[in-house]
């Protein structure tokens, strides 16, 4: 019989076990869960009587351990909780802009023409992104263009790349 050695495919799946096949927080959430049911149960037994006080604890003891194993898309309870909420009660808002000069040429590459974008394109282009980034407000954005002033800017980027070729 040949043995058998499980390798998980991804190294940031891998949790070391502790205890009875648990990690360290899987664990951690049994005990706190363990030790906050068993005072609740026999904290409210003598009032509400052992079937409710059993369903109370199934209920407080829930949300417990799902914090130690649950695992939602990649993210542990907490964080993925946090975006939830984040979310919900953060910043919704979305800016509409309508042109940037980035969009009419990738400074990163040549454009397949076997020339380099000028340094001056290039930081011009930069400049642009980061303020976008930023959330400030660039040439471009400032006037919305119209069809004749995008293909005349088009026209200008073409005539500088012929210049940058030629020179």
């Amino acid at each position: 019989m040949p043995l058998e050695v499980r390798i998980p495919k991804e190294i940031m799946e891998y949790k070391e076990k502790i205890f009875f096949g648990l990690s360290i927080r899987q664990l951690i959430c049994v005990i706190i869960a363990t030790i906050t049911c068993l005072i609740t149960y026999f904290f409210v037994k003598p009032f509400i009587g052992n079937d409710l006080a059993g369903y109370l604890v199934l209920v407080e003891a829930m949300p417990i351990m799902g914090v130690g194993f649950l695992r939602i898309n990649g993210f542990t309870f907490e964080k993925y909780i946090m975006l939830i909420l984040r979310h919900m009660f953060g910043n919704q808002t979305r800016v509409y802009k309508t042109h940037l000069s980035v969009d009419f040429f990738d400074y990163y590459s040549d454009f397949g023409l076997g020339v380099t974008v000028s340094e001056q394109l290039v930081s011009k282009a930069k400049e642009e992104k980061f303020a976008r980034i930023r959330g400030e407000a660039t040439d471009s954005q400032n006037s919305c263009p119209t069809k004749s002033e995008q293909k005349a800017k088009l026209k200008a980027i073409k005539r500088e790349i012929k210049k940058i070729r030629q020179g």
